[in-house]
């Protein structure tokens, strides 16, 4: 959840519940990430079974191409934003956001783990 917009975040539980997690051996979750997109998607339906509800709005981030954006968008200022001067500002605004949670912030992504076969 560390690359989310606080902003934005905040911006949607002013109006909606929000419960953020990372699935299964991301972030500082335990245990093993799942090799499949279904695995991933049985271990979410589980967790919201968990909580006992009947219906969510979903959203979600792929964390490698997460690390990849931000890495240029960090580089070049480009994720999401045009490359005009307001953009490049806006860039600029959200990387700082980006950093102002810092309490119980995911660990390191290190981008070593190779790709399932």
């Amino acid at each position: 959840m560390d690359n989310w917009d606080p902003q934005v975040v905040d911006e949607l539980a002013a109006r909606r519940r929000v419960i953020t997690y990372d699935n299964r051996g991301v972030g500082a979750s335990g245990g093993s990430t799942p090799d499949t997109i279904e695995a991933m998607a049985r271990d979410t339906v589980l967790f919201i079974r968990a909580l006992g509800l009947d219906q969510v709005d979903l959203l979600g981030l792929s964390t490698s191409l997460t690390v990849q954006d931000m890495l240029k968008a960090t580089l070049r200022h480009y994720l999401f934003f045009t490359q005009t001067e307001g953009g490049q500002r806006a860039a600029r605004e959200f990387l700082a956001r980006l950093k102002e949670r810092t309490d119980d912030r995911d660990k390191a992504i290190s981008g070593s783990r190779s790709a399932p076969n």
